[in-house]
C-alpha cells in the first residue's frame, strides 16, 4: 500500500462485526483474509452487481483488481481508519 503505508506503520482497525457490510464504501482501506495471498490489506475500488468487490493497492506495481480477483465481502475482517506512522497521524 505505499505511498500510503510503508514498513513499520500502524494501522487500527475496526473489526468486520462493528460495521455492516452495506456500510463498505470505494476508496476505503480494508483488511482481507484472501484465499491465495493470506492477510492483505488494499483500497476498496468499486462493488460489482453481482454483490463481489473489487480491490487494489496504492502502489502503481501493487498487485492490481486483475490479480486480486473479485472478493466475496465475507472475506472482509476489518476496516483500517487511523494510519500511524513515525512522521504523523491521520485518517484512512
Amino acid at each position: 500500500m505505499a505511498p500510503t503505508l510503508q514498513s513499520g506503520d500502524y494501522v487500527l482497525t475496526y473489526p468486520a462485526y462493528i460495521w455492516p457490510a452495506r456500510r463498505l464504501k470505494a476508496g476505503r482501506v480494508y483488511i482481507i483474509d484472501h484465499s491465495d495471498m493470506g492477510r492483505i490489506i488494499k483500497r476498496l475500488m468499486r462493488e460489482l452487481e453481482d454483490g463481489r468487490l473489487v480491490f487494489a493497492g496504492d502502489n502503481p506495481v501493487s498487485n492490481s483488481g486483475d490479480i486480486l480477483g473479485r472478493i466475496e465481502k465475507t472475506r472482509i475482517t476489518a476496516r483500517a481508519f487511523l494510519h500511524i506512522s513515525a512522521k504523523r497521524i491521520s485518517l484512512i
